[in-house]
């Protein structure tokens, strides 16, 4: 009797995650939530590059919804931040 072969599918690739120098952007808009020191408070702020790529940049503290640093070029979360 045979015994069917499992495979498992390929991983997708991990989506490259790009890093900037916020020295080398400039500041759009920037909106804190909460003060210095508040664990749920956090701050996003948006740039753009030299080349017109717009940037936002999110931290916060470990209670908030950006409890670790990061940079999202995504349209939907950038159209979101001009929203608010």
């Amino acid at each position: 009797m045979a015994t069917a072969k499992k495979t498992t599918a390929a991983k997708p690739a991990a989506k490259k995650v790009e890093k900037f120098e916020l020295a080398n952007l400039r500041l759009v808009e920037k909106r804190t939530y909460g003060y210095f020191g508040d664990p749920a408070g956090y701050e996003e702020s948006l740039y753009v590059t030299n080349d017109g790529t717009e940037v936002l940049y999110t931290n916060g503290g470990k209670d908030s919804k950006y409890s670790k640093e990061s940079f999202t070029t995504s349209k939907s979360a950038i159209a979101a931040f001009k929203k608010a």
